[in-house]
């Protein structure tokens, strides 16, 4: 008796399937598996306007690279924990992610506070990481081998609006900063850069608490000494805080600038004609006049998703992961040694401008800018060559 001709179909497929060699169904299901990408932001707590902002920028990349055929042929995947803009969490994830090597490549956390705790993970299980939401030089005090900074260094944040107060021969400024490695680092530089422009530095003060007695306090102490120019390092809500005090506290003819806070639309949202006229260190704008390689198709592709601009912490979290892109797409490989050394090695070009590091991991090839809000929009206002409008100063 012979087989039916549905069985004999049914033993040639079984045939043909055990003639296929079982490396073959293990390549093909390495195929299939991700490319682990993962890292904490802070979701929520005091960085969450920061942190939700980057999460776009990252999940912007993560659609178009699966949209373009994954990494390496394969699919990839982001893991995101919100670390509450709490150190101690940030710490354990990390800890937990690295050592157990549960993803293939890893991107940092929001802050200079977290990133600094998270940098000492990075340098011992030896994953490279380019730090898209961290600047304080005190992150590179220890020399680093795989943390790398993408942007200035917070010495370098108020370089450009002091040069444009030395231009317009202002003579005293004021200098607030706060005790969190950003703010501190921000502040010091700010003050070393007052010096080099010749500017009098007439108050320099250094918070413990951001609540609103102590801003008060302070707007009145930065009143008693009528500067012409008033530095706030800080983030967004310090920013906010102090704009609002020195209102209170009938400070009208001194300039003021934020270190990060003027360069979020929530600046202008909280604070309305407030605004108007504050300049901010930032690192990047959604202005389609920025002609680094990318940054425009970046700006119509976050625009169509979200429907609103990106802030540069968007900017700088996308530049980040197309640079873990194109170091793995370089090498051919996930070899976490192999993209570490093609990232240090030369200068690089991302959409927030050139990367070049130095030694220790810090960044000296990116340029900061300054804003101003003008007419209720930002302004780039420095470096001249990237100007949309000229600065405007109280006469």
């Amino acid at each position: 008796m012979f087989p039916s001709t549905g069985k004999k179909l049914s033993l040639l497929a079984l045939a043909a399937f055990l003639a296929v060699p079982a490396g073959a169904f293990a390549e093909r299901a390495e195929k299939e598996k991700p490319i682990l990408v993962g890292g904490t932001l802070s979701l929520t707590g005091k960085f969450a306007e920061m942190g939700r902002m980057q999460e776009k920028g990252y999940r912007l990349w993560e659609t178009e690279i699966n949209r373009k055929g994954g990494l390496l042929g394969r699919p990839v995947k982001l893991l995101v924990t919100d670390d509450e803009s709490d150190a101690n969490k940030a710490t354990a994830i990390y800890a937990d992610l690295l050592q157990g090597k549960a993803v293939d490549l890893a991107f940092s956390p929001y802050s200079s506070e977290l990133t600094l705790i998270a940098a000492d993970l990075f340098e011992t299980f030896r994953y490279p990481v380019l730090a898209a939401g961290a600047a304080s030089e005190r992150i590179w005090e220890t020399p680093r081998s795989y943390t790398f900074g993408l942007f200035s260094t917070t010495d370098r944040y108020f370089i450009g609006f002091l040069e444009l107060c030395a231009i317009q021969k202002k003579k005293t400024v004021s200098i607030t900063g706060f005790t969190d490695p950003f703010s501190l680092y921000a502040a010091k530089g700010a003050k070393k850069w007052a010096d080099k422009f010749g500017l009098k530095v007439v108050h320099y003060n250094i918070l413990e608490g951001k609540e609103e007695l102590s801003l008060s306090a302070e707007a009145n102490a930065i009143a008693a000494g009528n500067p012409d120019a008033v530095v706030v390092a800080g983030f967004l809500k310090e920013s906010i805080g102090l704009r609002r005090a020195l209102d209170r506290a009938n400070m009208k003819n001194s300039s003021f600038a934020g270190s990060v806070g003027p360069a979020m639309q929530e600046f202008q949202k909280a604070l309305g004609p407030l605004a108007e006229g504050a300049f901010g260190a930032s690192q990047w704008e959604p202005d389609e006049r920025i002609s680094y390689p990318g940054s425009r198709t970046f700006l119509q592709s976050f625009r169509n998703t979200y429907g609103e601009d990106p802030s540069y912490h968007a900017a700088n979290a996308y530049a980040a992961v197309k640079m873990l892109e194109e170091a793995v797409g370089r090498t051919g490989s996930l070899d976490r040694e192999k993209i570490r050394q093609y990232i240090v090695t030369g200068e690089h070009k991302t959409i927030v401008g050139p990367f070049k590091l130095r030694k220790d991991g810090s960044q000296i090839g990116h340029k900061s800018l300054i804003i101003q809000w003008q007419k209720g929009k930002k302004e780039i206002v420095w470096p001249e060559p990237m100007r949309t409008a000229l600065p405007v100063f109280p006469k």
